[in-house]
């Protein structure tokens, strides 16, 4: 190769690459707390209050590169918060509406990835709050008061996690 066509095709290469910009995959998890149709419910009276779970620790999960899925993907999960506020009974849910199947080639390292966020995450405890009186209730919406009762109760959730990827694409622009 000649110093004259070694030159081409290197100028050939730079102008291929400035012509075609920079571009790269950005992956994004969100997600969203679910009411189910028929969710179990607690039922309280005019001198109690409910207080729910808090999410103290509740890492989102890793997009995962061995994935064979094409996002969007949307998995359903439900769990227990337990009285000490600890994540049990994880299921991915196959049969809500809306989301996909975790048992669908290609989508398990996504329900892999939903699973072991959701062993990570730690809550204060759903709580019913007991009052002495109606008023008292009302005036205490965080139960915090000395005559306010509060006992642990376990609770069941369901999110869902949407894992999207997309193309992105830029130049590179010189600033003199």
């Amino acid at each position: 190769m000649t110093r004259t066509s070694k030159l081409a095709f290197g100028a050939a290469g730079i102008a291929l690459l400035l012509a075609s910009g920079c571009t790269h995959r950005s992956h994004h998890v969100d997600r969203q707390l679910l009411l189910p149709l028929g969710a179990a419910t607690y039922t309280t009276t005019s001198t109690q209050r409910f207080l729910m779970a808090t999410a103290l620790d509740d890492p989102m999960p890793a997009f995962p590169t061995d994935g064979l899925a094409e996002p969007p993907l949307r998995l359903c999960a439900s769990f227990t918060v337990d009285v000490d506020g600890a994540v049990r009974d994880i299921v991915i849910e196959p049969a809500l509406a809306g989301c996909d199947r975790g048992d669908t080639p290609g989508i398990a390292p996504f329900a892999h990835a939903v699973d072991a966020a959701l062993t990570r995450w730690s809550f204060i405890a759903a709580a019913i709050c007991t009052f002495p009186d109606a008023a008292a209730a009302d005036g205490d919406p965080d139960c915090r008061g000395d005559d306010a009762v509060a006992v642990a109760v376990p609770v069941r959730l369901t999110y869902a996690f949407v894992f999207d990827a997309h193309t992105v694409r830029g130049r590179a622009i010189r600033r003199d």
